[in-house]
């Protein structure tokens, strides 16, 4: 593939052999006794979970028609008759479908990298309300056991009774403590995290894209 990927490509007039095809594609077969001109580039662009390499495909014939570009993609694949080396210059037509094509795909996977972002943020933010509310209920339950602890303190009758309240007071508020800790240290890594994703699509509003051309030929079928 690497050899193939390395080859010389250079503008050509190629004449494809649709009989030697053997199967019937009705959108090329609406083209047989024409020409035009194609061309396809590769369309290198950086996404928000990695980088994407994209073959697009420009054709018109010789009146003017642009051609979708799986009608081109589907004439690349059909056997040639002959190949004759001819300089080939591609019309305003194809680097206009071909700039519409590479915008689209900026388009789309803008669009999956907001997708992937409000995504994040959602699974963030429950996990977040999730955390916060469950040890929030744990210092409230905490506390009314304090209260009550405090009310038996008061009237415990000795003053052994009233030790052993203080010491259930005690390790009640350590354990409140504690648990208000992990609040703040939960909520210092809901930060953290929000941080890193802010940062993370951040790195990718300056995007990168390469545009190469593979080659442009005459065609005729």
């Amino acid at each position: 593939m690497e050899t193939a990927k390395n080859q010389s490509t250079p503008s050509a007039h190629i004449h494809f052999d649709y009989a030697a095809h053997g199967a019937k594609i009705s959108v090329i077969e609406s083209l047989l006794g024409q020409s035009g001109t194609l061309k396809l580039q590769r369309f290198s662009i950086e996404a928000l979970e990695h980088n994407e390499d994209h073959l697009l495909f420009s054709a018109e014939t010789d009146d003017g028609k642009i051609l979708p570009a799986e009608t081109a993609q589907k004439l690349m694949q059909l056997p040639a008759s002959r190949c004759q080396l001819e300089n080939v210059l591609p019309g305003t037509q194809i680097e206009n479908t071909l700039t519409t094509a590479r915008n689209d795909l900026i388009k789309l996977v803008n669009s999956r990298n907001l997708t992937f972002f409000d995504e994040e943020v959602n699974k963030l933010d429950h996990w977040a309300d999730d955390l916060k509310f469950g040890l929030e209920q744990s210092i409230k339950d905490i506390d009314q056991q304090i209260k009550e602890v405090r009310r038996n303190a008061k009237i415990a009758p000795t003053l052994a009774e009233k030790l052993s309240w203080q010491k259930q007071q005690q390790e009640l508020e350590r354990a409140r403590n504690k648990q208000r800790k992990e609040l703040f240290d939960r909520q210092d890594e809901v930060d953290e995290r929000r941080e890193t994703l802010i940062g993370q699509l951040e790195s990718k509003l300056d995007q990168k894209t390469a545009v190469e051309d593979l080659f442009t030929i005459r065609w005729s079928l």
